[in-house]
């Protein structure tokens, strides 16, 4: 069985810089298309982005999606691919709409969107609020990072060190081999900007299974814009400056409810391009939806 779907490529956390964000491509699922996670992973490791998204429309205004990286693995919560969904949505595929619903099958990680008066999608997603820790790898820690953080805190699947300054977390070259050794999905460096808010640069292991620097991260603002929040006191929109080789930046405000906001600029490449994907199981032809978290991922 061959599949056909429209892929489009979108750029979110664009800023001044040339060649600045973080790429992803958006599969859109036409409707009643049985697709299974095996495709999935397949199609995400042939278009070779740092996020691939799946979309599948549920109802106007309302869709369900699911997120992989370039090697092919399901990441919960996805980051940049909501985002580059949010704004192919709002500007091409639901044109006129005050705002969309993004669902996934994993509870609390539903989210919203809306375009601002300049264009940039602002998207509302939960805020997990880090917890300072003592962790238990840390000589492994300051080898792999290098420059020694005055603090670490834990996300819900992420480490999080805290620097002094801007130019230390710009000057950190992570050594990741010894990275990967450790429980964590990603290692995030942050310190308070130069500017004003705060900047951050996202290292990507994946528990041993990845390797690569991600210029952008919806999912890592979740959990600093809470904790940015406290340390600068600040009831303000905060300026995020992400510092990888590309770069990158996005805004991010506390909302009521444990919720927060994050606005990006997002910048369109290409699309919709048809692919014609085989598909990789049986399932993509005889399952329905089924539960994602525990690992089996099929859309009806």
């Amino acid at each position: 069985m061959v599949l056909k779907l429209p892929v489009y490529f979108i750029v979110p956390f664009v800023s001044n810089e040339t060649g600045s964000g973080n790429p992803a491509a958006v599969c859109v699922v036409p409707p009643g298309q049985l697709i299974s996670q095996a495709t999935m992973s397949s199609i995400a490791i042939y278009l070779g982005q740092p996020e691939t998204v799946f979309a599948k429309r549920r109802q106007p205004c309302v869709w369900e999606l699911c997120w992989y990286t370039q090697a092919g693995l399901p990441i919960v919560p996805g980051g940049n691919g909501t985002v580059a969904l949010a704004y192919l949505l709002l500007t091409e595929l639901e044109v006129g709409a005050e705002s969309v619903q993004l669902n996934s099958s994993y509870p609390g990680l539903s989210s919203s969107a809306r375009l601002d008066q300049d264009g940039r999608v602002c998207l509302t997603l939960p805020a997990i609020s880090p917890r300072q820790i003592d962790p238990s790898h840390r000589f492994t820690l300051l080898r792999a990072l290098g420059k020694d953080p005055h603090t670490f805190y834990c996300g819900e699947r992420d480490l999080i060190a805290v620097y002094d300054s801007e130019a230390l977390v710009r000057g950190l070259e992570p050594d990741f081999n010894l990275l990967v050794q450790l429980p964590y999905f990603a290692f995030i460096a942050t310190a308070r900007g130069d500017r004003g808010g705060f900047v951050y640069r996202t290292f990507i292991t994946a528990q041993g299974r990845e390797q690569w620097e991600c210029p952008g991260s919806a999912a890592a603002l979740m959990n600093l814009a809470p904790l940015w929040d406290t340390q600068l006191h600040s009831s303000q929109e905060l300026h995020a400056d992400q510092l990888s080789l590309r770069g990158g930046e996005a805004w991010c405000r506390l909302t009521a409810g444990e919720l927060m906001e994050i606005t990006a600029a997002c910048e369109k490449r290409g699309g919709p391009f048809v692919f014609h994907f085989p598909a990789m199981s049986d399932e993509d032809v005889e399952s329905t939806l089924s539960n994602s978290a525990n690992g089996l991922l099929f859309w009806s």
